[in-house]
């Protein structure tokens, strides 16, 4: 288990260190938008949550 806290020094830390040119982040989850909402951007980084920050995710499966 992570943190907002913990998640936001990791991706601060990398941007810092310019560990990376471009991050794209991905968040399946209920209230994912929550881990991202009210952060300062950080250049470079992209985040594609499943939900925003008050919205459950459901997953749905689609046959072909």
């Amino acid at each position: 288990k992570i943190t907002e806290a913990q998640l936001q020094s990791w991706l601060t830390t990398m941007g810092k260190k310019k560990m990376y040119k471009q991050l794209v982040f991905y968040v399946e989850a209920c209230e994912a938008g929550s881990l991202f909402a009210g952060s300062p951007p950080i250049p470079g980084q992209y985040y594609v949550t499943a939900s925003n920050a008050q919205e459950s995710s459901i997953g749905t499966y689609c046959f072909p």
